[in-house]
């Protein structure tokens, strides 16, 4: 189903506010626990106190996901904050929430859980701020453990956000990662504030267009006029090179672009088209309810993706009837010849993690994200659903419903939800009750980074940014086999690649920390629409980053990245082009789950590095991982990885 283009929303932002109400904010709103830590597995009383500021019409709510309540799933009491000092609300027998004190700035509130335990897997307790037209997360803290093997212990507090939208102190710069040489080069531009809320400005802000890889400044004086915080600007044609844009020194507003590659590869131009491939809004029940109106906008006209795809649970969906189709309308209204959103969901399989021994249907089948070629094909189904709770039975179903195609994306592969034997064989197969052929193509993309950790890795053989709900337990007691990328490319299997965000408290696809690391995004090399991005897809024309927009060209064989080279021929060559968002590393070519070769830039503050080198045509499935240096936003450095080559 195609619709047709529509202007612009510009009513409608995520964490917008009008300029005239967004006070000045104190420099950190006060949080803490009592127990200072969050032990899993433990029991007794917990203590939580906010001391900040509030303002007019603004609400405070204290979310609670996965405690001991009755249902075994997720769950949310909540309170918003009365304003009278003294006020005590019983939530439940489990939680009380009283208002302590309220001055002229400062409010002091006290949550308490009474008999607190974590359920199987994690607890969740966010401290929000709601108000019309706005909101924003203040602080989350974490406890997982790991029911027999073992706790994982501890708490994790994400960084501290604002309240409401500040003023604004950055431009948001884009322009595409790869044009046709030839072709004008648009910028597009929007206003935020340090935590990337946005934020509206109007006025004039000066640019610089750069070399990336000398530095030198090519044109000065490129005028962008924001207006209600948005501009764009036309940089007319550029020759083959590594290009980037910067606000030039002391401009009220600062900012830097993603990096332009304009070079000639053996293999046709197609444009990059940046999406993310998981995100989950006001119908997922462990999401902060935020409208889907308010996020694909945002994530079209702030962040400037290009594409999305709308997964909240499907096991949530089917306890609201019609919230489907209300989320399938307010995405697909979103569409715009430059942003194509799908409606999809995510289905979240039934059974506990720890009990190898039971029948199939009480297995953990995994998490996958479900992503429909035609939008109006689309439904959601849920593992609650007996009939659909085994994986070959969902996927029987959505080959009845979905005869267009579909695809269904494993998800948080690095970590306890793929760990299952699936009736004998890891998750890339052999399936008992799917045909190999059809699990290849239906799950032709694997995510390979998220919010919650890389999957390249095993958790003792690599530990950068490994996944948040892996323990070492799971990998390496009883000799199980573990369920990494490298471990199916070691296989023989090629399995495209994605990153996603797992975004459950918005802001997708901006560099902002999600519940444990920066969230990830996905390129895929196709033109606009559902058809030539969904089909980009299972083609697994596609490479994913940890959310910088590093651009990469690669072909090998002349081939682009996620297709299979003939077996027959001479030595075949590699041929890369990067350009990053902070210099560079290294970039390695892994073999068949092993890193092979490398190559690091002659200095040590490139970010461009442009490789043609000849292999030998040996059997085997190839990728690139693109590694960067540290940055403020990345102080262990962002990675971007190709889909594989197989040479039969």
């Amino acid at each position: 189903m195609r619709l047709a283009p529509i202007p612009p929303v510009m009513k409608a932002f995520l964490f917008c506010l009008p300029l005239a109400l967004a006070p000045s904010l104190p420099a950190q709103d006060s949080f803490e626990t009592q127990p200072s830590q969050l032990v899993a597995g433990a029991s007794g009383d917990l203590v939580l106190r906010f001391d900040g500021t509030l303002y007019d019409g603004s609400a405070l709510e204290y979310v609670f996901y996965g405690t001991n309540y009755p249902e075994a799933g997720w769950t949310k009491p909540q309170t918003s904050w009365p304003g009278l000092p003294g006020y005590v609300e019983a939530i439940s027998d489990d939680i009380t929430v009283e208002v302590i004190d309220q001055g002229s700035s400062q409010t002091l509130v006290r949550v308490m859980v009474h008999d607190w335990r974590p359920w199987w897997s994690s607890t969740e307790i966010v401290v929000r701020n709601t108000r019309a037209g706005s909101t924003a997360l203040i602080r989350s803290l974490e406890a997982y453990q790991y029911d027999n093997y073992g706790s994982g212990g501890g708490a994790d507090e994400s960084a501290v956000f604002p309240v409401v939208a500040a003023a604004p102190s950055q431009v948001h710069l884009s322009i595409p990662s790869m044009v046709d040489p030839g072709n004008s080069v648009i910028l597009r531009a929007a206003s935020i504030d340090s935590h990337f809320n946005f934020s509206p400005y109007d006025g004039r802000v000066r640019l610089q267009l750069l070399d990336l890889q000398s530095g030198q400044i090519l044109q000065q004086n490129l005028n962008l006029d924001l207006q209600q915080g948005f501009g764009s600007v036309d940089l007319g044609s550029l020759s083959n090179g590594a290009y980037y844009l910067q606000t030039r020194p002391q401009e009220s507003l600062s900012g830097e672009s993603n990096p332009l590659l304009i070079v000639n590869l053996s293999t046709p131009f197609l444009p990059i088209q940046w999406g993310d491939p998981q995100v989950h809004g006001q119908y997922s029940r462990d999401a902060l309810p935020l409208a889907w109106t308010e996020l694909g906008t945002y994530a079209r006209d702030v962040a400037f993706l290009n594409w999305i795809v709308a997964t909240d649970h499907g096991s949530h969906m089917v306890d609201s009837p019609g919230s489907f189709d209300q989320m399938r309308q307010a995405v697909l209204a979103l569409q715009t010849s430059e942003f194509t959103p799908f409606p999809g969901f995510e289905w979240t399989s039934e059974g506990p993690l720890q009990n190898l021994s039971r029948p199939a249907h009480q297995h953990s089948w995994g998490h996958r994200e479900v992503i429909f070629r035609d939008p109006s094909e689309a439904l959601v189904l849920s593992a609650k659903d007996p009939a659909f709770r085994d994986f070959p039975d969902f996927l029987n179903e959505l080959e009845t419903w979905a005869p267009s195609g579909f695809l269904a994306v494993p998800h948080h592969l690095g970590g306890a939800f793929f760990r299952q034997f699936y009736n004998g064989g890891p998750w890339w197969g052999p399936i008992e009750g799917v045909d190999q052929a059809k699990l290849e193509a239906y799950s032709a993309v694997v995510e390979i980074y998220s919010d919650l950790g890389a999957a390249e890795s095993r958790y003792d053989q690599d530990n950068w940014r490994p996944s948040k709900i892996e323990h070492e337990d799971f990998i390496l007691q009883n000799g199980e086999p573990t369920r990494r990328f490298r471990d199916a490319c070691s296989a023989g299997f090629a399995y495209g690649v994605v990153g996603a965000s797992d975004g459950h408290t918005g802001r997708i696809g901006m560099p902002v920390q999600g519940r444990q690391y920066k969230m990830g995004i996905t390129a895929v090399y196709a033109d606009s629409g559902h058809d030539p991005i969904f089909d980009a897809l299972a083609a697994r024309r596609s490479y994913a980053t940890s959310g910088a927009r590093i651009a990469v060209l690669a072909s090998l064989a002349g081939l682009r990245p996620g297709q299979v080279i003939p077996a027959q021929g001479g030595p075949m060559q590699l041929h890369f082009a990067i350009a990053g968002t902070a210099p560079l590393q290294q970039v390695v070519l892994v073999k068949d789950g092993v890193d092979q070769s490398s190559w690091q830039p002659s200095g040590g503050t490139e970010r461009h590095l442009e490789v043609q080198v000849n292999l030998p045509r040996d059997s085997g499935v190839y990728y690139l991982r693109v590694e960067q240096q540290a940055t403020a936003l990345a102080p262990d450095g962002d990675r971007a990885w190709t889909s594989p080559w197989r040479v039969p």
